[in-house]
């Protein structure tokens, strides 16, 4: 396997771990410090306290989530990479009832000190089938 083939499954495994995240610290491990989040109808999240608000609100209605990271690309360079792929959430309503939504992401990776970490991640949501 050569080197980018390699690092196009450390980024499929990062991306899966992310969507697994058990906690806000498990998933801001993932992220770099000048990551950027670029949720729909929002400005821009940015710095590492906002970001982590971000992810304490995004998780309080969460029942379930999970996802399939549906491509990646490593640049020759080895320290860019994007990934794309859908996240099914399970949310509870104010009224208490569970719904479903599915969203797209587009995530931007950069190596910092050698490890892949994200710093930019777009997203919106998909028409339910």
């Amino acid at each position: 396997m050569n080197d980018i083939a390699q690092e196009y499954e450390k980024i499929k495994a990062l991306d899966q771990a992310w969507i697994n995240a058990q906690s806000v610290d498990e998933t801001m491990s993932f992220l770099a410090e000048d990551f950027i989040m670029m949720a729909p109808g929002m400005l821009p999240v940015t710095g590492s306290e906002n970001v982590r608000h971000w992810y304490s609100i995004f998780r309080e209605p969460l029942v379930s989530l999970n996802g399939e990271t549906e491509k990646v690309m490593v640049a020759e360079s080895m320290d860019l990479a994007f990934s794309q792929g859908v996240v099914h959430l399970t949310l509870r309503g104010d009224a208490g009832e569970d719904y479903r939504e599915d969203v797209k992401y587009s995530i931007v990776y950069k190596k910092v000190d050698g490890e892949w970490k994200g710093v930019i991640d777009f997203f919106n949501a998909s028409p339910l089938p």
